[in-house]
């Protein structure tokens, strides 16, 4: 704890008023209702030095391998909810949001605001450069409930994931930070290249403003 509250002070120097914490790990072989009355209790106790601060405080969710008490939306929710501070919103992760098959209006539904977001373009490969991820057609389910099968996003007037989700925080009026974040193999030989395509691709949409 004496780490993360140091953080919050460093989260200043650095120039900005908002800290992302990301959910982590309890004991495997323990309860996990244990480690989640830890986190709470943790997350309480860096509210209110985060808000002594100034500092904003952000959750985002993250996939099963990286964290058992956050990995979906129902289960930020209910963080959030324990937690109970006006001085932590959730993080939208789009990558992480369309893996769980979850829109930027639950999202809304859920807490009313979103106070940061993380984007990247979707796909099987990882995090990837906007424009490059697959179509929205996707995330929709026939009749069967089978994942519609199409082809990736170079179809003319098609949309990504990603431009979907832009298009519906754009709806909410969201007027936070965006925050890029690429990973991927393919992307380890030469980041700065796909850097570089996504920072082009931001200055040639519509749905983000620099």
């Amino acid at each position: 704890m004496q780490f993360m509250e140091r953080y919050l002070e460093d989260t200043l120097d650095l120039g900005t008023d908002r800290m992302i914490l990301a959910p982590g790990w309890g004991y495997v072989d323990a309860p996990e209702e244990e480690a989640f009355a830890r986190s709470v209790e943790a997350i309480r106790r860096l509210a209110e030095k985060a808000a002594a601060l100034g500092v904003k405080l952000s959750v985002e969710e993250m996939d099963p391998l990286s964290t058992l008490l956050v990995r979906d939306l129902p289960h930020l929710k209910k963080l959030l909810d324990a937690v109970g501070s006006t001085q932590i919103t959730a993080c939208l992760d789009t990558f992480m949001a369309a893996d769980n098959q979850e829109t930027v209006e639950q999202y809304y539904e859920a807490f009313g605001q979103i106070g940061h977001v993380h984007f990247s373009g979707y796909g099987r490969e990882g995090y990837m450069v906007p424009g490059t991820g697959e179509l929205a057609a996707l995330q929709q389910e026939n009749a069967d409930g089978d994942a519609t099968d199409v082809a990736p996003a170079d179809k003319q007037g098609a949309k990504t994931v990603l431009e979907r989700q832009l298009e519906s925080l754009a709806a909410h009026h969201y007027e936070g930070d965006l925050v890029l974040g690429l990973w991927g193999a393919g992307y380890f030989k030469d980041p700065d290249a796909a850097l570089r395509r996504s920072v082009q691709w931001v200055r040639e949409s519509s749905l983000i403003s620099m």
